[in-house]
């Protein structure tokens, strides 16, 4: 019976003389249609918001687990005023992890420093008027397995968990000495690959101010040399290491600038990057490459950010 009815419904409503008087016709649903069409309504709009809520959800945790990490050679923290600009700034832009150098910082400021930062900070400190790197944490989602320093003010490693992934994180300041840079790049190769097996760790991040520029050409302002080389050290540590220099191998021909001369601005150099290894490059969702100067707080060096 229902079938017929349903057949005479769908056939009358299309029929000519139907249309010629204005006739319609109401679909007449049974008690039970229409309250299997109810819940079906009902059935579609939970499966609706159960995604919606699902990928909110999905949004905000990828959000909440991103980390952004910055370096900048800061030229001295020694001065208040200065200090509590720079750390103003470091909040701003919103990083989880903070490369520093040049901090000029000693141990009797290690609290005082701390406090005004108002999150954790690992130090290596130099002279009151040269190097310093620290690292900062600014509501970091992850947390701190191990670190260590050189003592000096030129570089201090970190191992971090984040997601439950174990990262390397390396910050830089290289001497003005080629000698000792190599001496200091050849040490950090040593050590992680020593940490790499020990913590079972091939995610690695170098940032800083190397004080190397790593091409001849492309990465100075005016170029050096007859034709263009990479700088040997720099070549030497990340094929040791299996990392890159991630901003060039996405920007392969472009010349940008992180350091100029005070006296003279026609002399540039790239002398800030970020080296990843392998493992990490495919997690970076952004480098910066409108890098910020800061001229209020060190005129010639520019923010870099991972």
């Amino acid at each position: 019976m229902r079938t017929a009815r349903d057949e005479v419904w769908r056939k009358s409503k299309e029929a000519r003389v139907c249309k010629e008087l204005n006739i319609k016709f109401k679909e007449d649903f049974s008690k039970e249609d229409r309250e299997a069409r109810i819940n079906a309504k009902e059935a579609i709009t939970v499966l609706v918001l159960y995604f919606v809520l699902a990928f909110l959800f999905l949004f905000f945790f990828i959000l909440y687990m991103a980390v952004l990490l910055s370096s900048l050679n800061v030229r001295g923290l020694k001065n208040n005023v200065k200090r509590k600009a720079m750390f103003l700034f470091c909040k701003e832009i919103k990083a989880n992890i903070l490369f520093l150098q040049e901090t000029h910082s000693g141990k009797e400021e290690e609290t005082f420093w701390k406090h005004q930062w108002g999150d954790s900070i690992l130090y290596s400190h130099g002279t009151t008027h040269s190097a310093g790197v620290m690292i900062l944490f600014n509501k970091f989602a992850g947390r701190v397995i191990d670190h260590k320093s050189d003592g000096m003010g030129h570089w201090i490693m970190v191992l971090v968990e984040v997601c439950e992934q174990k990262i390397i994180l390396i910050n830089v300041y290289g001497y003005n000495n080629r000698s000792l840079n190599r001496n200091m790049m050849s040490n950090l190769s040593k050590l992680i690959a020593n940490w790499s097996n020990t913590y079972g760790s091939t995610q690695v991040i170098t940032g800083g101010d190397f004080n190397l520029a790593p091409n001849s050409w492309l990465d100075r302002q005016p170029q050096r040399g007859k034709q263009p080389e990479h700088d040997s050290i720099i070549c030497d540590f990340c094929t040791t290491t299996n990392m890159i220099d991630y901003w060039r191998m996405t920007n392969p021909n472009t010349k940008k600038y992180t350091w100029f001369s005070p006296s003279n601005k026609n002399v540039c150099s790239r002398l800030d990057y970020w080296l990843v290894s392998q493992t990490v490059s495919s997690y970076v969702t952004k480098l910066l490459d409108n890098w910020r100067p800061i001229t209020l707080l060190c005129n010639d060096y520019k923010l870099l950010a991972l």
